[in-house]
């Protein structure tokens, strides 16, 4: 029981842990890794890959210093396998190469704390 509302609020809960197959891509070719779960006994709703264009804000009003950009986002369902592989495209519409690129992983979980990953990769 009390592992179980430990879990809930994120401890010792399930965790995500994106590997892409490599951090330089080319704009024209798809970008492929594997997601690995370290479960728990919640469920998990779905998974969504996000490939982020993060770029510099110049609004000197802002309180932020950078905005995302989302560029391409996948939903994936959950196998109940602990690994789960992925491949989505790279659309056209990049801003620019000199900027940083995340794919933010979030793997939605009944009952407890969102999982989170963050993996950055450059194009060439």
């Amino acid at each position: 029981m009390f592992k179980h509302l430990l879990s809930s609020i994120g401890i010792d809960g399930m965790t995500v842990d994106t590997l892409v197959n490599r951090t330089q891509y080319d704009r024209n070719e798809p970008i492929e890794g594997v997601i690995h779960l370290k479960r728990d006994d919640h469920r998990v709703n779905r998974i969504e890959l996000t490939l982020i264009e993060r770029i510099a804000n110049d609004d000197d009003s802002s309180d932020f210093a950078t905005y995302d950009h989302i560029l391409e986002k996948v939903i994936l369902t959950d196998d109940g396998s602990d690994r789960i592989p992925f491949k989505f495209s790279v659309p056209d519409h990049i801003k620019s190469l000199d900027h940083q690129f995340v794919i933010v992983t979030q793997a939605f979980i009944e009952g407890s704390i969102d999982a989170h990953d963050e993996d950055y990769i450059q194009f060439v």
